[in-house]
């Protein structure tokens, strides 16, 4: 949540500005939770997600991408099976690929399309794994929710998401890897369902305890209403000994407010202390989009948590040897 520039503004500075910046519970099970009714769609077509691709101008301008790389990230994203999927009350596009367990599921920022997102860490990812990836209501390509300026909240979006993989028939528990926005999304379904969430990694991800969020935000999906997370979630969830790394962006843009500078990094180390089985990391040579300045990054910090939880959720090692190739300094738990 910091200033954002304009279009393709979901993209280089974190997401929002609001106001002058912008229980998961162990030991217990969960009610259980209805099956969801719903269907899913024909293929999207691959002109569709070029569609929503930045021009290679625009991966120039905000990326620093060279043709090469921006051709790269475009034939991956179209290559994604894509389908529209009805669940929960609402139709979110979704594709997933890959095989292996637990199954990745990539959360996006504010205002985000996952293709441009995603695609390239997904690529790489199912090589190993079972990933997802999908668009909100209202962004990218998924349709808005119905009504005018509808409301919404990152809790309804976090039910919404559950809804859609049950109905994809993608069975948790789940890695999730919420960046920015997503952070939100992710922490709400850690404490709605901590069935169905075997680890996470936040990737310069939203804090419910950020300043602003007493306000709500205007922009993909009509209204979100952000201001009953920090109640629902707290300081948590608490994420016991399942495994949690959180990703850090090492580059700050120049024209945040330093205030709020201070206050994001403090609350990514704080981020760390929701799980007993944790790792904090500084992407060196990233700012705020982690997903497109350093998908591999990204890879690393997932496919070390996956190890933990397909070893029992063991112990996450100090550094794993993986993160530190991919410019990444652990500052620890």
């Amino acid at each position: 949540m910091r200033p954002r520039r304009a279009r393709r503004g979901h993209l280089v500075a974190p997401i929002f500005a609001v106001a002058l910046f912008a229980g998961c519970t162990t030991g217990s099970s969960p009610d259980p939770t209805p099956s969801p009714t719903g269907s899913v769609g024909a293929e999207i077509s691959a002109d569709a997600v070029a569609d929503l691709m930045p021009t290679d101008l625009q991966a120039e301008t905000y990326y620093d991408m060279d043709r090469a790389a921006w051709e790269s990230l475009r034939e991956t994203a179209t290559s994604m099976p894509w389908r529209m999927v009805d669940a929960g009350g609402v139709q979110q596009a979704a594709a997933c690929i890959g095989q292996g367990t637990p199954t990745v599921v990539y959360i996006d920022g504010w205002d985000a399309p996952a293709a441009e997102h995603w695609s390239l860490a997904a690529a790489q990812q199912a090589k190993s794994s079972r990933v997802c990836m999908f668009d909100r209501p209202g962004m990218g390509l998924s349709p808005a929710r119905r009504g005018a300026a509808p409301h919404s909240t990152p809790e309804q979006h976090a039910q919404e998401m559950l809804d859609m993989l049950a109905v994809v028939g993608e069975t948790g528990p789940f890695v999730l890897v919420p960046w920015s926005y997503g952070g939100l999304v992710a922490r709400a379904a850690a404490t709605q369902r901590p069935d169905q969430v075997a680890g996470i990694v936040l990737v310069d991800a939203l804090s419910p305890l950020q300043e602003g969020l007493d306000e709500p935000l205007q922009g993909e999906d009509g209204i979100v209403d952000v201001d009953t997370i920090a109640s629902t979630v707290g300081e948590g969830p608490d994420m016991g000994n399942r495994p949690l790394i959180v990703l850090q962006a090492g580059i700050e843009d120049p024209e945040t407010p330093a205030e709020y500078v201070t206050q994001w990094r403090d609350l990514q180390r704080q981020a760390v202390t929701i799980s007993a089985n944790s790792l904090h990391a500084v992407v060196d040579e990233s700012d705020h989009a982690i997903p497109i300045r350093n998908p591999a990054a990204v890879v690393a910090a997932t496919s070390a948590v996956a190890e933990s939880v397909r070893a029992g959720n063991a112990d996450l090692p100090a550094c794993p040897d993986d993160l530190a190739a991919a410019g990444v300094t652990c500052k620890g738990a």
